[in-house]
């Protein structure tokens, strides 16, 4: 948690910076154990911010889905204990910064040139860089850190 807690003040980290910090929150804050490919398909037109929370509903089907239930949702909620480590603010500096460069409404967009939305393993890279930028243990991958977070 310490290095979340150095990537600060939000504005002013690099765009690149910024995206592994909020990839890495909206994982490791225990908010969502969601997937790469989940976290991959999140889009901002599914999206419900209010008062100290984002809800996502996923606009697809997801390895997880089952036909004939609701979409999945991932509630991420505020963490004023710690606002360093607080997701919501995390994605609203990263949803206001990227804001231009968008081309798309899907939440994740690449911090390089031409800015489109990024797949599920580029969540996995951005996660494992992020963690080694920590100085976590190489055996941690985008896809084990999931499961140490819950």
């Amino acid at each position: 948690m310490s290095f979340l807690e150095s990537l600060e003040p939000l504005e002013e980290l690099t765009l690149k910076q910024l995206c592994y910090k909020t990839v890495t929150v909206l994982l490791l804050t225990l908010n969502s154990a969601a997937r790469a490919h989940e976290l991959s398909a999140l889009d901002l037109t599914y999206s419900l911010r209010k008062e100290g929370s984002w809800e996502f509903s996923l606009p697809i089907h997801v390895k997880n889905s089952r036909p004939g239930h609701p979409a999945r949702k991932f509630l991420f909620l505020a963490f004023p204990e710690n606002p360093k480590i607080c997701v919501v603010r995390s994605l609203t500096a990263y949803v206001e910064r990227t804001k231009g460069l968008r081309k798309s409404t899907e939440l994740l967009e690449s911090f390089i040139s031409p800015h489109k939305a990024i797949s599920s393993q580029s969540v996995s890279w951005w996660l494992s860089r992020a963690l080694r930028m920590a100085g976590i243990e190489l055996n941690y991958t985008g896809h084990s850190a999931r499961g140490a977070s819950t």
